[in-house]
């Protein structure tokens, strides 16, 4: 079931959308809000930074023993690498750690690229997983 919050500052648009969600059983609306005040409900740990030291040589070994395909999506819109100063030759580095990769850039998303282009996203692991079968 997917879980929507409806924020709009529009009464008549709120209840509109409300109406065709509550006709599709796949959908759960479990809130609204007019004011522009916005209220996620997730995990406060996902926020937090890590404790433990990040070694890229221990992630390295670690990926370098994956043998299973792997598919590596990047995006055209975002600014992930430039603010984790990760220079294109490293991410290359970070790549070839999988000996059955799969290497796609995709235009036009960003970080969530699976809102940004969530058809196009599906069809690359369709495909990815038809060819790995």
């Amino acid at each position: 079931m997917i879980q929507v919050l409806i924020v709009d500052d529009h009464d008549l648009v709120r209840e509109g959308i409300r109406a065709l969600l509550e006709q599709d059983a796949s959908f759960q609306v479990v809130g609204e809000t007019g004011d522009g005040q916005v209220s996620l409900r997730s995990d406060p740990a996902h926020k937090i930074v890590n404790p433990m030291l990040y070694r890229f040589e221990e992630v390295r070994a670690i990926w370098q023993q994956v043998t299973a395909p792997t598919l590596w999506v990047d995006t055209t819109e975002t600014d992930n690498l430039s603010r984790l100063k990760i220079t294109p030759q490293h991410h290359a580095e970070r790549r070839a750690a999988f000996s059955r990769l799969r290497y796609v850039t995709l235009p036009d998303a960003g970080h969530m690229l699976h809102h940004d282009q969530p058809e196009r996203v599906a069809r690359l692991i369709e495909d990815f997983l038809r060819e790995a079968l």
